[in-house]
């Protein structure tokens, strides 16, 4: 199918570059959430960002044929893409909230590896030996970083694990999806369906914002919904493959904004852990171009 979502022309630098704008500018986006965090509540946070997200998502459609990019081939496979995609973003979001940006991060580097491991038994792909040991391999380096300390598991560990689980189904789903549906049109369900789901929650956790505030929060929202056309953009422009080294460099962005802006350091087993588990996700990667 031609996804009219997207120009005709493809240039593989131009990819690469817009994936790596979108990385460093979604990781400063992220502190900014993790700083709503300490004022407001996940649920309201995510009600304003998917919310305001559909506002270029719907200029864009305009630009791009029209409203009917939107319309979905077929609205249960995007309903359940919304409420994984729902149960990620409140992973991390708490995440974001309970622990330094660099262990949310890392620990979300296991998402390729949970890919892999659960696309023998959903959708009956092979899995060759050497890329069950790189699955192997990722959990052992996020049971590293889940416990950074020596303590017990952390409710923040468990939040991005969780988060990243779910993101991992999403990628799954999103597989089937691409067939059928314009990228566009993805974009636009998942975010509207999974803000309603999470309406219901938010009287119970509503905090009045400020007009300052609330601008900052529908600022958020847009942002993230230019940001998220922008990465998929780049895969129209260039292969997963070239484009999926320039994941990791959200670690350095990471690092730096948890020094400058948290006045957090990671510890040596995050950092250790996170080593290992890019390793991991690289030798899959590989195994999946060959």
């Amino acid at each position: 199918m031609t996804d009219h979502a997207l120009p005709a022309p493809r240039h593989e630098r131009t990819g690469i570059v817009l994936m790596l704008v979108g990385i460093g500018l979604f990781s400063i986006v992220n502190a900014v959430i993790k700083e709503l965090t300490f004022r407001f509540s996940v649920t309201e946070i995510i009600v304003f960002r998917n919310f305001s997200a559909l506002i270029p998502i719907v200029l864009m459609a305009g630009s791009m044929g029209g409203l009917r990019v939107l319309r979905p081939t077929r609205f249960r496979p995007q309903a359940i893409q919304a409420l994984l995609f729902l149960v990620a973003i409140y992973g991390h979001f708490y995440a974001f909230k309970l622990m330094p940006i660099t262990d949310a991060t890392a620990i979300s580097f296991a998402q390729p590896i949970i890919v892999v491991a659960l696309s023998a038994p959903l959708l009956g792909e092979r899995v060759t030996p050497a890329q069950w040991a790189a699955v192997v391999m990722g959990f052992a380096g996020v049971l590293l970083m889940v416990s950074p300390s020596g303590q017990a598991l952390n409710i923040g560990a468990l939040c991005a694990a969780g988060g990243t689980m779910a993101s991992a189904l999403s990628m799954l789903q999103l597989r089937q999806l691409t067939a059928t549906d314009t990228s566009i049109a993805i974009l636009f369900w998942t975010m509207a369906i999974s803000g309603a789901a999470a309406l219901p929650l938010l009287p119970f956790d509503w905090v009045t914002p400020t007009p300052w505030q609330a601008l900052g929060l529908v600022a958020t929202g847009v942002a993230c919904g230019i940001l998220q056309y922008l990465t998929t953009l780049a895969l129209h422009h260039a292969s997963a493959a070239a484009v999926a080294p320039t994941r990791y460099t959200s670690i350095v962005w990471a690092l730096a904004i948890d020094v400058a802006w948290f006045a957090v350091v990671p510890s040596p087993a995050v950092l250790t852990g996170a080593a290992v588990v890019i390793a991991a996700a690289v030798l899959v990667l590989r195994r999946e171009e060959a």
